[in-house]
């Protein structure tokens, strides 16, 4: 719904007529409460993951300021009128009465068979070896990359011909492939 930042807030709550306020990401839900004060109309937040879980530092831990950000969307969704999550365990976190689990969705014009020789060619990978594909980027500690790695070193005890294939932090259009 466009910028919802002060003063946007207000000026765009005057000019535009909405019949529902969709913010993704807590925090922008949270600041959008204060536009709903004003317009009335129905607030409804998707919620990620680390906006109400908060983000995980190299310890391994839930930063401080990572916890309080997570605590005040988690403090606020109880003020909102719907709550989108993208997994069934997030909806613990939320305090919202009306839940909703939408995961994201898969785009089948963009996603779609390829012929297995297309796609190693295309990402320069081996057709006779074996992958084990890590989804994320390996720096973002939630990602746990290093359980991944772990255990792809004990697979690699009994299967030499597997190799890891990471996805995570790679140009759009190599997704598909």
């Amino acid at each position: 719904f466009g910028n919802i930042f002060p003063p946007y807030i207000l000026i765009e709550s005057k000019e535009r007529k909405v019949d529902v306020i969709h913010c993704h990401y807590g925090h922008t839900g949270t600041l959008a409460l204060i536009r709903k004060i004003f317009d009335k109309k129905p607030l409804v937040v998707s919620y990620c993951g680390s906006d109400i879980l908060g983000n995980i530092g190299k310890d391994g831990k839930v930063s401080k300021k990572s916890a309080f950000l997570a605590s005040i969307n988690k403090f606020f969704s109880q003020y909102i009128d719907a709550a989108i999550v993208k997994s069934p365990e997030l909806k613990a976190y939320i305090r919202a009465d009306n839940i909703f689990v939408i995961p994201n969705g898969v785009d089948m014009k963009v996603f779609s068979p390829i012929e297995k020789e297309k796609t190693c060619a295309r990402l320069s990978i081996n057709l006779e070896k074996r992958y084990i594909l890590f989804l994320g980027v390996p720096a973002i500690p939630r990602k746990r990359y290093e359980l991944f790695s772990d255990a792809l070193k004990i697979i690699k005890k009994n299967q030499e011909q597997v190799e890891e294939l990471v996805l995570g932090g790679v140009e759009h259009s190599d997704v598909p492939y």
